[in-house]
């Protein structure tokens, strides 16, 4: 005999003897029990070793390229996507640091400023001349801040 377990159905590890708990003492059956050389559906699925399953093995240059072009998006384009606008951001806040220095004095403003304030003065246009009507904003502040009569509002309760 073989240092195996050989228990039959009732014994689906066939491990070697000390490691088997089953009480089979090597193929010594008890009388009483009857014993079959065919294999029951539990002791076939108890006895099953799994194996992992296999990947497929890609081969250089086979397939549809499209395809792969496809997957590659589909499993990479988030992070493409934000490494892009990554990027983008990190641009525009260098850019936002690079800016030029301003080339007008003090004095140049307070002169350009005065010469603005000055060609007002002494243009001739005035709102006639160009046909544009003047809206008159104090007589309408006046008018907006007056009380408004609740006679007119009142329900009467009649048709």
């Amino acid at each position: 005999m073989d240092n195996f377990c050989s228990y039959g159905n009732r014994c689906a590890t066939r491990e070697p003897l000390d490691k088997c708990g089953c009480g089979s003492d090597n193929g010594q059956d008890d009388a009483n029990q009857a014993r079959t050389d065919y294999p029951t559906e539990s002791t076939m699925a108890a006895s099953k070793k799994k194996e992992p399953a296999k990947k497929p093995e890609k081969k250089a240059g086979s397939g549809n390229s499209g395809e792969q072009i496809k997957q590659f998006f589909i499993y990479h384009g988030e992070k493409i996507a934000f490494a892009v606008f990554t990027a983008a951001a990190l641009w525009l806040s260098v850019q936002g640091f690079g800016f030029q220095s301003l080339k007008w004095r003090a004095n140049e403003l307070e002169e350009t400023a005065a010469d603005a304030e000055n060609g007002i003065r002494r243009s001739s246009r005035s709102a006639a001349d160009e046909n544009v009507k003047v809206f008159d904003y104090a007589q309408y502040a006046e008018q907006i801040s007056k009380t408004i009569p609740l006679e007119p509002y009142q329900f009467t309760g009649s048709k």
